[in-house]
């Protein structure tokens, strides 16, 4: 079995799946989350940055002043772009971005230990605004149709 290094081709896969992933998503179920990470984009922004900025070891790669003046704007962005709602997925473009923003950060040789920290930070602010938007729903009045009355 030949295996191709071709970094477009790599991309073309990988936006390949991620298209057929979002696709397989129901459309309902995209435009909630992209909702979500929409209203809670500053503050996971806030949180990631805070978490961050808390350890000593990542002085070296962050300061006050560069989340301020674009890292907490870029996350937002990045955010949104990673969960858009339902029609506007551009797999090949996201793809793009990812592997940009993974070249930025081997650029400046950030440990793999800081981008795993700052995974779990994200995932963790993440599900906690989505289950907040559940718990929220589940325990919303019902109309009639069982859709929430909220």
């Amino acid at each position: 079995m030949s295996h191709s290094h071709d970094p477009e081709v790599l991309l073309n896969q990988v936006a390949l799946a991620w298209s057929a992933e979002v696709e397989a998503t129901p459309a309902r179920l995209r435009d909630t989350v992209a909702e979500i990470v929409d209203e809670h984009a500053a503050a996971v922004a806030h949180g990631f940055y805070d978490h961050m900025l808390s350890h000593a070891n990542t002085q070296a790669f962050l300061s006050h002043e560069l989340v301020k003046e674009r890292l907490h704007r870029e996350m937002q962005r990045w955010l949104r772009a990673l969960f858009p709602p339902a029609g506007a997925q551009q797999a090949q473009a996201q793809v793009a971005h990812q592997v940009a923003v993974g070249a930025v950060h081997a650029r400046i040789k950030l440990p793999v230990e800081f981008m795993s920290l700052g995974a779990h930070v994200l995932s963790r602010d993440l599900v906690a605004a989505l289950s907040g938007r559940l718990s929220a729903n589940a325990s919303a009045p019902r109309c009639r149709s069982g859709r929430s009355a909220v």
